[in-house]
């Protein structure tokens, strides 16, 4: 276990949500999932390719985690989203952590402190939101439901 898993581990445990999320050791179905359900353009989803889908880039003077945040509620709010979500890095994490959306809201800003690409994925694959390095937010609906998560 890394650096980055030890700190989101730890705060997990230290706001006492270990009942309310799932941890797996290995991420590669769910990595697999959101390659399936959507278009990718080398390791990042082709948001263009993804009819209706929101984008947004951070701006001058806006902090990272705060961005993404607003992004975050701001596309839960406005899609109605409901139910469990799970969090995929691309990088630095190996493990995925899945949650109902209102504990992944808890958890997630702690996450998106760590230097790598972030995906939540619904866990059925019907909708993603990314979060990139470089300060992208994207999110969309799939229209790639064929596929079955095995």
């Amino acid at each position: 276990m890394n650096f980055y898993e030890t700190e989101i581990l730890d705060f997990i445990e230290l706001q006492n949500l270990g009942k309310d999320i799932d941890i797996e050791v290995d991420a590669s179905k769910w990595v697999r999932l959101v390659s399936e359900r959507f278009p990718f353009t080398g390791s990042r989803i082709a948001w263009d390719r993804v009819p209706n889908s929101v984008v947004a880039h951070l701006g001058d003077g806006e902090g990272e985690v705060e961005f993404f945040m607003n992004k975050f509620r701001t596309v839960v709010q406005e899609n109605s989203l409901v139910g469990c979500v799970v969090h995929v890095g691309d990088s630095l994490t190996d493990f995925s952590i899945a949650a109902e959306l209102r504990v992944m809201e808890v958890v997630l800003p702690v996450m998106l402190e760590v230097p790598q690409h972030h995906y939540l994925v619904d866990r059925f694959g019907k909708w993603c939101m990314s979060f990139s390095m470089e300060g992208d937010f994207g999110f969309g609906f799939s229209a790639n439901l064929r596929t079955e998560l095995g």
